[in-house]
């Protein structure tokens, strides 16, 4: 098991390496990012942020969806950010999610402690078995309640705390809207790649989007946690935006290409 966590660990601290490179003295103007409390909150509003922005004029007629993706999110202009390794953040992302290093059984398997791990588990259940954001969002805060309170290791903390909170903006994201989503994620999902079932009910297509980004963000932290970030070595800041944006590509690659996420077309083959 030791064997396991130390070589994933290592692989997703890949895109830990290109945020730390990244990290400037002149940072994006969030003042919530300044303290550990406040990051992850700030990672999922800004997360909502970026993915509205590389959707707003999104080519769906493209034939390559991925490369279109990449191009729009390397058109953010994020202050603090340089360009070159905005590019190399969002490729790094790409590599992990292509080659399936971001899963569940990886990132469960990959914290200190166990306990950390069954935390994980029942947070992605309960996005399995809710379909109102509202709801999810009342459920989601009462397990950040008992994380806090609960004896951890710090980085597992932060990782899982990471987690809901991208999860909950997310899911405000792409629900659908008689399920309390803001209708952004509805429209990119039913009338940008006219995939069914996502505008009457908050599909697997959804669901699965919205566990990409939760994942994502949980993985960032837990390799972060090693480089020391938590701990307050680096700039969090200039990271807190890197991560956003590399948490915001991971969910616009699962809606452009999970397998949960089918067109009319491919329904009716």
């Amino acid at each position: 098991m030791k064997t396991f966590k130390s070589f994933h660990l290592k692989t997703l601290a890949l895109l830990v390496v290109l945020v730390c490179f990244s990290c400037s003295d002149e940072d994006i103007s969030s003042e919530a990012l300044s303290n550990k409390n406040s990051q992850s909150y700030s990672i999922g509003n800004l997360h909502n942020q970026y993915l509205e922005l590389a959707f707003n004029e999104f080519n769906y007629d493209t034939g390559n969806h991925i490369i279109e993706l990449k191009k729009r999110f390397n058109n953010i202009n994020i202050d603090g950010l340089n360009k070159d390794f905005q590019a190399e953040i969002i490729d790094s992302v790409a590599q992990l999610l292509e080659s399936g290093l971001i899963n569940v059984e990886i990132i469960s398997n990959s914290y200190n402690e166990s306990f950390s791990g069954q935390f994980f588990t029942e947070i992605l259940d309960l996005l399995a078995q809710t379909d109102n954001q509202q709801s999810l969002s009342n459920e989601l805060n009462q397990v950040k309640l008992q994380i806090e309170s609960e004896i951890l290791d710090e980085s597992d903390r932060q990782s899982l705390l990471s987690f809901i909170e991208v999860l909950d903006s997310s899911s405000k994201f792409w629900f659908p809207t008689i399920y309390g989503g803001n209708g952004i994620g509805e429209d990119i999902l039913g009338n940008g790649f006219n995939y069914v079932d996502v505008s009457y009910q908050t599909s697997p297509c959804t669901k699965a989007v919205v566990a990409a980004d939760g994942m994502a963000a949980a993985a960032a932290f837990q390799a972060m946690g090693i480089g020391g970030w938590i701990a307050g070595a680096l700039n969090p800041v200039a990271a807190g935006a890197s991560v956003a944006v590399a948490v915001a590509f991971a969910s616009g690659y699962a809606a452009a290409t999970h397998p949960d996420c089918k067109t009319e077309n491919e329904n009716n083959d």
